[in-house]
This record gives C-alpha cells, sequence and structure tokens, in this order.
C-alpha cells in the first residue's frame, strides 16, 4: 500500500519548475543555493553552489553541493553524468543519515567514508534505492567533486 502515489519523474536543468529554492538563475553561471525550501514531496531543495544548464545541473565545487528530494517510491533511479567524463563518487543519504545497504539498490554501495555511494562512471541511469513498496523519504545526492552532473530521477512503485 504504502504512503501515498509515487513521485512524478523529475528532469532537471534550465527551466526545471520543481525547486524548492529557485534562486535566479543565469544559464552556465554558478548559482549558490541556500537549502530552504518547501519539503514538499516532488520538489528539488539545492544547496551550494550549481551551475543550471539545458538538461541537468551540475555541481560547481569539489565540496557543499548538494540536491534533496522528498519522494515516494519504492525505486529511484537517477541519471547521472560527469562533466569531464571521469569516474566520480556522489554520496546517497536517506532521511538524514547514509542509505542504510538494506535498501541500496544495485548500483548504490556501502562505501566506508561515505556511508553509501554511487560511482558514476558514464552518463546512465544508475539504479538508487530499492523497497518492497512505495514510500516516502527524503534522498540527498552530495557530490565530492566538482562537475557532478544530475539529469533526471525517475520514481516507480
Amino acid at each position: 500500500m504504502g504512503d501515498g502515489p509515487v513521485t512524478a519523474n523529475l528532469a532537471l536543468g534550465i527551466g526545471c519548475t520543481r525547486l524548492a529554492n529557485p534562486e535566479a538563475v543565469t544559464p552556465g553561471a554558478p548559482v549558490v543555493h541556500k537549502g530552504i525550501g518547501d519539503p514538499k514531496v516532488g520538489l528539488v531543495r539545492l544547496e551550494g553552489p550549481w551551475i543550471h544548464a539545458d538538461g541537468y545541473i551540475e555541481s560547481a565545487a569539489a565540496e557543499g553541493s548538494s540536491c534533496t528530494i522528498t519522494n515516494t517510491a519504492a525505486r529511484v533511479d537517477v541519471t547521472l553524468s560527469t562533466a569531464d567524463g571521469k569516474p566520480a563518487r556522489v554520496a546517497v543519504n536517506e532521511d538524514g543519515p547514509p542509505l542504510d545497504r538494506e535498501w541500496c539498490g544495485g548500483d548504490c554501495i556501502e562505501d566506508g567514508e561515505l556511508g553509501a555511494a554511487v560511482t558514476v562512471d558514464a552518463k546512465r541511469d544508475y539504479w538508487v534505492t530499492k523497497r518492497q513498496e512505495a514510500e516516502m523519504h527524503e534522498l540527498t545526492f552530495v557530490a565530492t567533486s566538482k562537475g557532478l552532473r544530475i539529469h533526471a530521477m525517475k520514481f516507480s512503485g
């Protein structure tokens, strides 16, 4: 039964209308988001420096950039890439602490340093979470390097 309807899929980048904290955006230029905003299901809250481009957002610093979405889903897939094409890790937190190993999808692993992480090695969909049924959680992606790109998020029940 779960916690309600599954969150609608989301495309990020210029023109994204589901930002909880929509600072003034100049395409291609870093914008420092303050991390505040409505925690309403389906809205993205950005914190730290991000570049908004056509089809993605990109971390503009080696640390301090995070992207949080409160969602209802059993499975979450996120389309990720890096600006330079080199592998990078992104930490995955759920409701505050690192995502529990039991709920990690096939591309999310337990990481001694970050708790739970995805290694981004190419532009593709990464399977991040798995559950028996749709539940409401706050999922946060924390960039560990400059140039992490988040293109889209897909939610399923």
